[in-house]
């Protein structure tokens, strides 16, 4: 199941398709407008440089931490489904 057509189509869900979903959820509007009322916030406090430079490789790091976990739980929450599928009955593997 790991075969390259399974990755492309894990890739597309969670980097295309998943972003029409998630822009239109409210949930999602207000952590957009949580994020941006942060980056204000750190914008006005005066950090130099060097500290701001560190504060976006911090974020930066979650960021990835976060896509990445999203990609393998959207992957493994298929791979799931097939199983569960399989064991109704609803996909023959003979």
């Amino acid at each position: 199941m790991d075969s390259g057509i399974f990755d492309m189509l894990v890739d597309y869900v969670v980097n295309e398709r998943l972003d029409t979903v998630v822009l239109g959820d409210e949930k999602y509007k207000q952590a957009q407008r949580d994020v941006g009322l942060a980056t204000n916030e750190v914008t006005e406090y005066g950090f130099s440089d060097e500290q701001l430079k560190l504060i976006d490789r911090l974020v930066c790091s979650y960021t990835a931490e976060g896509a990445l976990s999203a990609r393998l739980s959207y992957a493994q929450g298929f791979k799931d489904c097939v199983t569960f599928l399989k064991e109704i009955g609803l996909i023959k593997t003979e």
